[in-house]
């Protein structure tokens, strides 16, 4: 079909397949880059015929990405490979990419790739990597644009020496590159002396750009001063300018600085950093609020939202980031010292006071609850109760008013059931997301859910069901996520008799005295949920219910313990094959690279892995296990050969089960294979590596 395509058309078209996007080339690396970047398949693309192959090779090879000593030497064989014309392959190179594997390679590529325009140079060099000779192979090329980066991830089992003489390489050919236009360094990325020095002299420099880590860390070695010496350079951006502008209050920057070639921001949001007038210039008059006086209440209200973090973009948006810039003790300070201002902003500031009360001891939840009983205005100013796990509370604190327009509760101050008591009969409560504990002895009714129209995640802990014959099922219809913690008897028959249209997601503990109680849930709601939560081991009861048989379409199954158990759940064994479950995620299964994973740790592992292969059968849709703790990759060839988690990345691609941390990103090198040994054996060879380190 494509013999009648133009070669110009047909080769464009292969060039927008086969090439590296700008994103992907240019991106900083993660802690997850070396071990978790999807692997490339484009280059198949030259099998469908000779003319493809053809045309497409210039574009396959206009880039490359190299992180190890094996893709170095593939990529130097397979670039001297000639055309008809007698072009060999590495004439086509324009980008590079390396981030690990530095050797005689790589020394090769730059001598026979004088066509080189951007570079990309990672500095976590590792043990067995090096850069001897690698000055005078730069100094063949000459690129236009230079990327340096340093990866955010551990950098124990990184040589210092090595490292120090990859800075002394890129620093000695920095001279020769006179066509060198722009410089992008990651955010941590330090100036190291060796390139320092060049930059004031390299005559095509017009372009750098840094965040503040990079220019504050380097402010006594003159980096700033190197660059602003060099006539050539015109923009100097700062990519985090808030952060710059709040370091230079301290440090004001000497009056030879032309403040004009320094840029705050990105994109179309960069200013230069002179038209932020100096703190002392500032006219005190400008600063008074006299000049604003007349400006509406509504106006004012939204500034002193934004001023005091009390809500989003959205007045009524109320995310976990705000919940969590509410805790900070310089944010409830604003809040108060607005309040201070004037009368007019007294009345306008009191409402986002008490927004999201700042709770940090007893006294303060007992005055709150105080405060907000005796005045219906201040009850109807608090939008969050929050109070931290740490912070010790009396028993039994309860706020007896209630919270009209409360939307997110997570608190051991008794709220959630005084609504029934107290809040006008039939209105309802803009609650979202809710968390409350109870004693063991508190009584639970249906009928104390029916006023919360929006609420989508719930979280009890304790309580027993009450008044279980008054049913409302047509409550909390918008319920996402229900987690149950030590429930006390007919807690489940409290949403039993619910229809929870949009229910997805169930965690509970249970002993098996609730069995019974959980059937009678399950067997209601069972097939809608996706996600199903355990919070402990007692699921390997005996006469605990397969509860895999009463949810026929969860994907997810989460395992919240202290650690990583020594076998799944004993209902997988018992329970009929589960044809839709494809993720375990596991809350605290710690995966380190060196010496700290205990011989008990590497045991359950060894058991956890031997059970899955015992019982794969039981669970053949399964293609993630997911951990949710500390997860260190290897951030180059030599820690991912003697890493742990390597060894259990293999254990379960064995198995055809992929290995993936917090964020979802899962393990996809596999290549090359490490030394196959026993987990103890690496275990023990992880600890020599770090005694070397």
């Amino acid at each position: 079909m494509t013999e009648s395509v133009p070669d110009d058309v047909l080769e464009y078209i292969l060039h927008y397949a086969l090439t590296i996007p700008s994103e992907t080339f240019e991106a900083w690396r993660t802690p997850a880059t070396f071990a978790g970047s999807p692997r490339s398949n484009v280059s198949n693309i030259l099998l469908v015929s000779r003319r493809w192959h053809n045309l497409g090779v210039p574009s396959l090879y206009e880039a490359a990405i190299l992180r190890t000593v094996d893709q170095g030497r593939a990529f130097v064989q397979s670039s001297r490979i000639m055309n008809e014309r007698g072009v060999r392959r590495s004439h086509y190179l324009r980008r590079l990419r390396i981030e690990g594997g530095y050797n005689t390679h790589t020394k090769m590529i730059f001598e026979k790739s004088p066509g080189i325009t951007t570079l990309f140079v990672a500095f976590d060099i590792s043990l067995d990597d090096s850069s001897a000779g690698l000055k005078r192979a730069l100094q063949t090329v000459n690129p236009s644009r230079l990327l340096l980066d340093s990866s955010p991830g551990s950098h124990a089992l990184a040589s210092a020496s090595n490292t120090q003489s990859l800075y002394a390489a890129v620093g000695g050919a920095l001279p020769c590159w006179t066509k060198l236009k722009r410089i992008d360094t990651s955010p941590l990325f330090i100036f190291r002396t060796p390139l320092i020095t060049p930059l004031s002299h390299l005559p095509a420099l017009e372009y750098i750009s840094m965040t503040n880590f990079t220019a504050a860390s380097n402010i006594e070695q003159g980096v700033l001063d190197a660059l602003l010496d060099n006539d050539a350079v015109k923009v100097i951006q700062i990519r985090d300018g808030t952060n710059w502008l709040r370091w230079r209050e301290t440090r004001p920057v000497s009056n030879t600085h032309p403040r004009g070639k320094i840029f705050l921001g990105e994109g179309i949001n960069m200013t230069p950093w002179q038209d932020f007038p100096p703190q002392d210039a500032i006219d005190p008059a400008m600063r008074s609020l006299a000049l604003l006086s007349n400006l509406p209440d509504d106006i004012w209200t939204r500034i002193l939202g934004f001023a005091t973090h009390a809500h989003g973009y959205n007045y009524f948006d109320v995310d976990d980031a705000l919940v969590d810039l509410s805790k900070k003790v310089h944010v409830n300070s604003t809040r108060t010292n607005v309040l201070l201002v004037s009368k007019r902003f007294h009345r306008l500031g009191l409402r986002y006071l008490y927004a999201i009360p700042h709770i940090t001891n007893d006294q303060a939840a007992a005055g709150i609850a105080a405060q907000v009983e005796s005045s219906k205005e201040l009850a109807s100013f608090v939008r969050v109760l929050y109070v931290r796990d740490e912070v010790f509370l009396r028993p039994n604190l309860c706020i007896r008013t209630p919270l009209m327009n409360l939307v997110r509760l997570n608190a051991r101050i008794q709220v959630l059931l005084e609504f029934d008591k107290h809040a006008p009969t039939g209105k309802p409560v803009p609650l979202q997301w809710a968390s409350q504990t109870f004693s063991p002895t508190t009584g639970v009714k249906p009928r104390a859910f029916s006023i919360f129209p929006c609420l989508r995640h719930l979280t009890l802990s304790g309580g027993k069901g009450d008044e279980l014959s008054d049913v409302y099922p047509d409550a909390l219809p918008c319920l996402e996520s229900l987690k149950l913690h030590n429930p006390g008897p007919s807690m489940f028959s409290v949403f039993a008799s619910m229809d929870l249209p949009n229910l997805r997601e169930l965690g509970f503990t249970a002993a098996k005295d609730e069995a019974s109680d959980l059937v009678e849930f399950l067997d209601k709601h069972g097939a809608k949920l996706e996600t199903l939560s355990l919070a402990s081991a007692d699921a390997t009861l005996p006469k605990y219910p397969a509860v895999l048989d009463y949810c026929p379409n969860i994907t997810e199954l989460r395992v919240d313990c202290p650690e990583l158990p020594l076998s799944m759940p004993m209902f997988v064994v018992s329970a009929a094959p589960h044809r839709a479950l494809k993720r375990l995620t596991f809350s605290n299964p710690a995966l380190w690279i060196r010496e700290y994973l205990t011989s008990e740790g590497v045991k359950r592992w060894d058991t956890f892995i031997g059970f899955l292969g015992v019982h794969r059968h039981k669970i053949p849709a399964l293609e993630e296990v997911r951990t949710l703790s500390r997860f260190e990759w290897p951030i180059h060839e030599y820690v991912y050969r003697v890493s742990f988690t390597t060894s259990v990345a293999f254990d379960l691609h064995e198995l055809g089960i992929a290995l993936a941390d917090k964020d979802g990103t899962r393990w996809t090198r596999f290549r090359p294979e490490p030394h196959r040994q026993t987990r103890r054996g690496r275990r023990n060879t992880v600890g020599l590596a770090s005694l070397r380190g």
